[in-house]
């Protein structure tokens, strides 16, 4: 397939997972994995996606990087089935993988990605995902804390509708849809997502204990409370991961790396690369 002028230097695999190939190198990057599944937060714009892709390119230059996007239908809304045909094009890839894999998933929509793609692996093969190194920037949150799910919600829409007089309808909408989504919820017996990502993201079947975890996490992140994130750092440790915890101050949702950029990108580098 044509590269999507979105992301110019990936080939789209299928409407949200899109691969980057370097051009091979006669010296390769010794600390570059062989694939990065890089999962971008709910509603991402595609401009700051292709910052983070930048840098990552950078610091990882052999690296093949699998980018997983992510929208606030496929979490709420869209049928699992077709949430995983739209994965399954990433199986073949991962399965022919040798090398190293890592991954970095950003606020609960990248960990919601992560995770449905480790339960199609798992699925698959009846392994679970090898990844070698997790970044986990602003994630996970919170089921409990329904204020926090409103403005991540809230931040994923176009800019237009966060504005008055239009914000006063949306924050309207967001409400009516969370409670009308928890009575769905209860009625069918199913498990609320943050739920699932969190014990998914703990789960030894779907990703392979061992290996490093970074959690980075501010107090002023109004989406995904500082607490919930120590919380599941400190059940991964329990769970067999070794674990770094990487408190920011006074960088909100998903922003840290813009508010101490040297710091940001030698955690990256120590978590992803060997």
């Amino acid at each position: 397939m044509a590269s999507p002028s979105l992301f110019p230097t990936f080939q789209r695999l299928s409407p949200i997972i899109y691969l980057y190939t370097p051009t091979r190198s006669p010296n390769p990057d010794p600390a570059s994995p062989d694939l990065i599944i890089l999962a971008t937060w709910m509603g991402a714009p595609p401009k700051l996606i292709n910052l983070y892709v930048t840098s990552y390119k950078q610091l990882l230059p052999t690296s093949r990087i699998l980018l997983l996007t992510s929208k606030m239908s496929d979490i709420f809304v869209t049928p699992t089935s077709t949430y995983q045909s739209f994965l399954l094009p990433a199986l073949p890839l991962l399965q022919a993988t040798t090398g190293k894999i890592v991954g970095a998933v950003y606020s609960n929509g990248g960990a919601f990605g992560l995770t449905n793609l480790a339960r199609l692996y798992a699925a698959h093969t009846g392994r679970p995902l090898p990844l070698d190194g997790l970044l986990l920037d602003s994630a996970p949150g919170s089921a409990a804390d329904l204020v926090s799910g409103q403005r991540a919600i809230l931040a994923s829409i176009p800019p237009f509708l966060r504005r008055a007089p239009a914000r006063v309808f949306v924050i309207f909408t967001i409400q009516l849809f969370f409670v009308l989504y928890r009575i769905m919820l209860r009625w069918t017996g199913r498990v609320d997502p943050i739920t699932s990502i969190r014990a998914d993201l703990l789960d030894g079947r779907l990703l392979r204990r061992g290996g490093m975890r970074a959690y980075i996490f501010s107090e002023e992140d109004v989406m995904v409370p500082a607490g919930a994130v120590v919380q599941h750092a400190q059940e991964s440790e329990r769970a067999g991961w070794t674990v770094r915890r990487e408190l920011w101050k006074g960088s909100g949702h998903v922003a840290h790396a813009r508010a101490d950029k040297e710091r940001y990108w030698a955690v990256v580098r120590n978590t992803l690369g060997s």
